[in-house]
């Protein structure tokens, strides 16, 4: 399968901000047969292929090397970034990756040593990137540098940053540059009127500052800081409820990164009701809303800049103080 085969099935819309993203120009008259030419002759350039193969994970860039030593360019496990770079394709069952024909028989000794230290440095921006928005949804380039040369002691201007930015955007899909700021991709899709409202509501409150060990957590899509009160919600669910623990832990964790989030289109009660949990009166709504307020109470979230609403509240009241 070559590139052009694998640009095939995008749509003249995607191809068209695949080669804006890429840096290509003139393509407002441009056909889909015209646009796959300019993005296929892009792709297949040694400093294309060298810049895709900065920008995406250790994992993945494991797979493409492992993937480089099987005669037809084959691998488990789906290599999403080079999907999105037009490098590689979803093999026939859907499980796999397939490298593009052009990628086959790719000399790894051309990458030298500057290579490696320039994707290392690479990767540790994309961990704290990714952190960022895991943590703030919304952080300006700035406070970015600044947390950076605290954490790592690099110094890094709002153009050195948007560098980076751009050449991890092949590969990162968590989070975009909008304007001076790095943004969550949930948000960012949601438009610039979304990320307005973010920043209105973020008002002047400062950014939570934690521990790196604890902030770099972050940066793994999957980790839910739960709060203290977690265990004893989850305890009420499975004694009040007849949950099972999983399920429990999994309700417990919706409403953790509900509140994280800042997502709250319905209550708590309508919530639960929705994932079928059957309260048997006003004493059992008013437990409940107990518990989900304790938690919500000490819940990271967004709009407070990683703050919970209790750490934020004290901190107010020692500076009123």
């Amino acid at each position: 399968m070559t590139i052009k085969d694998i640009l095939s099935v995008m749509t003249v819309p995607d191809l068209k901000k695949y080669c804006t993203a890429c840096g290509l120009t003139g393509l407002s008259k441009c056909r889909k047969p015209e646009l796959i030419e300019k993005a296929a002759e892009y792709m297949t350039s040694p400093e294309a292929i060298r810049a895709a193969l900065l920008a995406i994970d250790e994992g993945e860039f494991k797979a493409f090397k492992k993937a480089l030593r099987s005669p037809e360019g084959k691998v488990d496990g789906l290599m999403s970034a080079l999907f999105a770079a037009g490098l590689a394709a979803p093999d026939e069952n859907g499980e796999g990756s397939v490298l593009a024909d052009e990628l086959l028989g790719y000399d790894l000794s051309g990458l030298d040593k500057s290579f490696y230290n320039e994707r290392k440095k690479l990767q540790l921006l994309s961990r704290y990137f990714r952190a960022f928005v895991l943590l703030y949804g919304v952080i300006d380039l700035d406070t970015a540098g600044k947390l950076l040369n605290r954490y790592e002691r690099m110094t890094m201007d709002a153009s050195a940053l948007t560098d980076a930015l751009e050449q991890l955007s092949a590969a990162e899909q968590l989070y975009r540059l909008m304007g001076e700021h790095i943004v969550l991709s949930d948000i960012a899709d949601e438009g610039e009127d979304e990320v307005h409202e973010y920043l209105v509501q973020q008002g002047d409150k400062p950014y939570a500052i934690l521990p790196r060990q604890e902030l770099l957590r972050y940066s793994d899509i999957g980790y839910i800081a739960r709060p203290p009160q977690y265990k004893a919600f989850v305890s009420m669910l499975c004694g009040s409820y007849g949950m099972s623990l999983r399920k429990a832990q999994e309700f417990a964790d919706m409403i953790v990164v509900m509140y994280n989030y800042g997502c709250e289109s319905e209550t708590p009660v309508d919530f639960a009701t929705d994932y079928g949990i059957k309260f048997g009166g006003l004493e059992e709504v008013s437990e409940f809303v107990q518990f989900v307020s304790q938690l919500a109470n000490d819940t990271r979230t967004f709009l407070n800049r990683g703050y919970t609403p209790n750490e934020l509240h004290r901190l107010l009241a020692q500076k009123k103080g």
